[in-house]
């Protein structure tokens, strides 16, 4: 017999739809209150639909910090660029936090390099499930920027000074 293709037409869950839209409001919001790019926040820079799958277009940036230490074989980093980034980091969570948003994935594959072989990063607020989600002004507790970001960032520094994946 011979080979038939079944060519049937995907469609969209209006909620997937919905987050996908959300997530790009979000984008949006985050790049318009950031317009000197100072935050160091991963901009969006287009949004385009393709085959019914919304494509998201970033600004093109180095590696990220897991790759980084991959490449360094784990050894861990100086603390010289340890604070380097640790300090762009905790501007990226506060420029987050004066904009009620909580970054629920800040892991080493989120912080990229703007450029190889140089210590400015960017955090990237991806819209893979729910990365970053915007709250409600009751909703975040009353703790200052500094401590809610000091808090994050101890997380993820154990495991960039220990060189551990």
């Amino acid at each position: 017999p011979p080979l038939r293709t079944n060519r049937t037409r995907r469609v969209l869950h209006p909620v997937l739809i919905g987050h996908a839209a959300r997530q790009v409001k979000l984008l949006e919001h985050l790049r318009d209150r950031d317009r000197e790019n100072t935050a160091a926040i991963v901009h969006m820079r287009e949004y385009f639909y393709f085959r019914n799958h919304m494509c998201i277009a970033f600004e093109m940036l180095s590696i990220n910090l897991y790759e980084f230490i991959k490449n360094n074989k784990f050894q861990g980093l100086s603390l010289a660029l340890i604070r380097r980034i640790a300090v762009q980091l905790l501007l990226s969570l506060r420029f987050l936090r004066k904009l009620r948003v909580i970054h629920c994935d800040l892991k080493p594959e989120n912080i990229l390099l703007k450029a190889p072989n140089k210590s400015s990063i960017k955090v990237g607020c991806q819209p893979s499930g729910g990365t970053c989600l915007p709250l409600p002004s009751q909703a975040l507790p009353d703790v200052s920027a500094t401590d809610f970001c000091v808090h994050v960032f101890s997380l993820l520094a154990v495991r960039v000074c220990d060189g551990h994946q």
